[in-house]
């Protein structure tokens, strides 16, 4: 099983690749002050150059250019720097009056604390003191000590202001049951608790009936605080149909609640409308600017929309205000990702994980690594992902992908299998499909898809690919009627190819390779051929698939009968045809390290039967060794002795060749025949009863006749009659004649073994890599948490709560300067 070169970085790439652009809402984001800058550089260009046509006529375009710029450049001086230096201050303003502000509050809770000390003896009723020293209590933080002295009094009064002020003070003590027993009696009554503390209790209560009892009053009363954050809770619970009433009541109850807006586009985002989500978050950042989820948010399904550019730019505006959210930086990254900004994207990811442990970080960090071929590092982050969300079924999804491509299926598999068990996790079941053919077992495989995707047109590619592995396992020898049945595979295998590429999606590479393969078993070169030849087309980066178009015209030359010639003659034109067809593709082959060997040979063996034995001699020397395969070094050996037959046959039929030339070409005779009889020898080696080696190396020897040479001949041959069988006996006795001088030319080296090395159909046969899931973002549900309603008798405490208050209106208005 192979992976195409660029495989998985193209899946990765797939995951990373833009969405189609949403004709949504005509979102635009501007830097504070840049559209005065504009306006104010076209109205001073404008005054210039009215400037120059009334008070000089006669001036040339010089003048105009300089009178246009100059006002441009006045203009901008005279109003956008002082608009943005009022900006400045404003800013400032607001940061000396919010600290202005939490200092008077100090200072009115400490005067009320001494005052309302005192309170028992004075005109005022003792209850009244004792609810406003709780209440100052309460402002301090000292909520322990606040919450006796208010359910005393509760009990005493059942007052509203007391049921508001004790529950204010229970939530912040997160004494649960004590809420529920007072929500119990006071959800039912006219003056019901206020909606900012219900919207408290709604927010941090644990999922029991206290939620479901809030659920149960403000679907009849005008609470949107709290329906937006029981619409949160619902959210984060799964419950979409829940959340989407709660939302949609909130909404209508105030139509202009910003957050109520930006939890719908959350809960748009959940089920996929990205179209739905930008608007509603779009809404969301118009009516409650200054909030860094919301702009988070909205930046992040703008880049699930398709638009990561204008995605980045509403990020850039949420990290301005938050610099440490932790959810911005990813969400950053995805948009710097979806640019093909990969250092700047994984750069972003690390600074997240910095702040806080972040499973998507690093989960979306190995994708970008693996787009950028960097598939060790890939895998670190990946496992880091893992360890931090061992339950997230896309994160064990994505490492059994990156475990797949390190070739360890065993391991892969056991990931995916866990990722699958998910109800619908149709990814991670497709996925483990390719795991079990990688693994070896196209049975499981089919049953799979039997299984799950019995009749998905998606799966015409795998279903292809068991067929074809089932096929190539299967030989046409196992049996009476196996023939038959690896028929019927290699036919729905071609079958499944050809609908895969007729859909024109994803892995059209691969699809025309397996269809290559399986033309290839069919014994169909000549298509084969095309099929890889368009594969190869797809990939024009990779010479890998050069060689695999070669093998097939090199099959397609063999399957050409022709009458046997006495060795020397060329092959017949058609068989040169197909020869001169593989031979480019076998030169571009030799290139990849992986094939290289595999590809000499067979271009030695091209060159041998053109006749060019100088140049397969050259091509196959370099992989000769002697543990180098036996084949390799019997056609050097045949190409060696015959380029020296050559040789010495043309000595003899050159009279006009001068002594020194015929001495120097019958030296190189010796050499060559010397070489041969080396090469014959460690074919020998390997296998000692070959009786085609014995012949040649026999021959070898009696044409180099030196020494002991007619001896070895003959010992050769013999050993040739020996282990030849009858053609041993025919050969023997066609030597033996021609041994006279008369005959000698009649001697030719057997090449009958010579043949080209076949594809090996295992290792071609093309799985693309299992399907990887995409970017996760971190999109934030946005709860309201109001400062706790609070109610008080003295004018001390009131002005207290109403410092309290404009304090929070002031961080607000920072926030959106800040934006």
């Amino acid at each position: 099983m192979r992976v195409l070169p660029g495989a998985a970085v193209a899946e990765a790439r797939r995951c990373l690749g833009r969405g189609e652009r949403l004709a949504g809402p005509h979102l635009r984001v501007y830097r504070r002050g840049l559209r005065l800058d504009a306006l104010s550089l076209i109205l001073g260009a404008l005054i210039g150059a009215t400037y120059a046509r009334f008070m000089l006529p006669r001036a040339e375009w010089p003048a105009y250019a300089v009178c246009t710029i100059g006002g441009a450049c006045a203009c901008f001086l005279l109003i956008a720097i002082p608009v943005l230096t009022w900006v400045a201050l404003r800013r400032l303003w607001a940061r000396l009056a919010l600290r202005l502000s939490d200092q008077q509050l100090g200072d009115l809770l400490s005067v009320a604390q001494d005052v309302l000390g005192e309170a028992a003896t004075g005109q005022r009723p003792a209850e009244d003191a004792e609810s406003d020293l709780a209440v100052v209590r309460c402002l301090q933080a000292h909520h322990d000590a606040a919450v006796g002295a208010l359910q005393r009094l509760h009990e005493r009064e059942r007052s509203s202001v007391a049921a508001n002020n004790l529950l204010a003070a229970l939530t912040e003590t997160r004494r649960w049951r004590d809420v529920g027993r007072l929500l119990e009696g006071e959800l039912g009554r006219p003056d019901g608790p206020a909606d900012a503390n219900l919207a408290l209790v709604a927010a941090l209560a644990p999922h029991d009936h206290v939620l479901e009892d809030l659920w149960i009053h403000v679907r009849e009363a005008s609470c949107p605080q709290t329906l937006n954050n029981l619409g949160v809770r619902f959210l984060q619970a799964g419950d979409l149909a829940l959340a989407d009433e709660a939302l949609s009541l909130a909404t209508k109850q105030r139509p202009f609640y910003a957050l109520a807006h930006a939890n719908l586009g959350v809960l748009a985002y959940r089920r996929q409308d990205y179209a739905l989500a930008v608007t509603q978050m779009a809404s969301a950042a118009t009516l409650g600017p200054g909030d860094a989820a919301a702009y988070g948010n909205l930046g992040a399904a703008l880049c699930e929309a398709g638009d990561p550019r204008l995605g980045r730019r509403w990020l850039g505006r949420a990290q301005a205000i938050s610099p440490a959210n932790s959810d911005v930086l990813v969400n950053l990254g995805n948009a710097y990702a979806l640019e093909g900004r990969c250092e700047e994207a994984v750069e972003a990811y690390t600074q997240a994980t910095q702040l806080r442990p972040s499973a998507a970080a690093h989960h979306n960090a190995a994708l970008v690594l693996l787009a950028s071929d960097r598939e060790e590092a890939a895998l670190h982050e990946q496992l880091s992902a893992h360890e931090l969300a061992p339950t997230d079924p896309d994160v064990i999804n994505n490492l059994g992908c990156l475990l797949w491509l390190r070739r360890r299926y065993a391991d892969a598999r056991e990931h995916l299998e866990r990722a699958a068990r998910q109800p619908y996790n149709l990814t991670a079941k497709a996925n483990l499909v390719r795991a079990e053919l990688a693994a070896g077992h196209p049975a499981r495989a089919l049953d799979l898809l039997l299984k799950y995707f019995h009749a998905e047109k998606e799966m015409e590619f795998d279903r292809g690919l068991v067929a074809l592995v089932a096929a190539a396992q299967t030989q046409p020898e196992d049996g009476a009627g196996v023939g038959s049945a690896r028929e019927r595979d290699l036919a729905e295998a071609i079958a499944g190819f050809r609908g895969a590429i007729a859909r024109g999606r994803e892995a059209m590479a691969e699809a025309y390779v397996d269809l290559g393969i399986a033309q290839y078993l069919s014994e169909d070169y000549q298509e084969a051929a095309e099929a890889f030849t368009a594969a190869a087309e797809l990939t024009p980066t990779r010479d890998e698939l050069s060689y695999p178009i070669a093998v097939c015209y090199l099959m397609s030359a063999g399957e050409i009968q022709h009458p046997e010639a006495d060795g020397y003659e060329p092959p017949p034109p058609a068989v040169q045809e197909l020869l001169q067809k593989a031979r480019p593709h076998l030169a571009k082959a030799v290139g990849v390290r992986a094939i290289a060997d595999a590809a000499r040979l067979n271009l030695g063996i091209l060159h041998y039967l053109l006749g060019d034995y100088e140049e397969a001699i050259t091509v196959l020397r370099p992989i000769a060794r002697p543990d180098s395969p036996w084949e390799v070094l019997n056609v050097l050996a045949i190409g060696q002795a015959r380029q020296a037959r050559e040789l010495q046959r043309s000595t003899q039929t050159a009279p006009l060749l001068g002594a020194i030339r015929k001495g120097q070409m019958l030296a190189e005779v010796g050499k060559l025949l010397s070489a041969a009889i080396h090469s014959f020898t460690h074919v020998l080696r390997q296998q000692p009863s070959n009786a085609i080696a014995h012949a040649n190396i026999g021959l070898a020897h009696y044409l180099r006749n030196r020494g002991d040479d007619v001896e070895q001949a003959l010992h050769h041959w013999q050993r040739m009659r020996q282990t030849g069988g009858e053609w041993g006996e025919r050969i023997y006795e066609i030597f033996t004649v021609a041994m006279s001088s008369e005959g000698a030319h009649r001697l030719r080296f057997q090449d009958i073994e010579v043949a080209f090395r076949p594809l090996l159909v295992d290792e071609w046969i093309a799985c693309p890599p299992p399907r990887m899931v995409g970017l996760k973002y971190a999109i934030a549900e946005l709860l309201d948490l109001p400062p706790p309603h609070l109610e008080a008798h003295h004018p001390l405490v009131k002005r207290a709560l109403a410092c309290r208050d404009r304090a929070e209106r002031l961080r607000l208005t920072l926030r959106r300067l800040t934006s």
